[in-house]
């Protein structure tokens, strides 16, 4: 029996988890709920910020099983330039999460 509410909000600690790391620029942050992330590219691409506010908004629980969850959202972030420049994007997003030894990680982002 699936415990589909604390399932659900376990889910959405873990993405919020994952927005703030982008928030603050920890790789680290980003890897403890995305261990498959690519740690380089990540560290390439925050290295040429000064900062970053990242929000997960209008999630929808696309697909929810005991193990596996996939999640659509907008991904909105609000960045700004180490050589300056403000940049604004929204982007919808699905992301794909893993339950193991009853923790939610995930998985996969496109």
């Amino acid at each position: 029996m699936s415990n589909t509410a604390a399932d659900q909000s376990a889910i959405r600690a873990v993405l919020q988890a994952y927005a703030d790391a982008f928030s603050q620029l920890n790789t680290a942050a980003v890897k403890r709920v995305y261990p498959g992330i690519n740690e380089t590219g990540l560290k390439a691409s925050f290295g040429g910020l000064k900062s970053q506010q990242v929000a997960i908004v209008n999630e929808q629980f696309v697909n929810l099983t005991d193990a596996q969850a996939t999640v659509t959202c907008t991904w909105q972030v609000a960045s700004v330039g180490v050589v300056g420049g403000q940049n604004r994007s929204s982007q919808r997003t699905t992301i794909r999460l893993q339950k193991t030894n009853g923790t939610w990680l995930i998985v996969e982002r496109r």
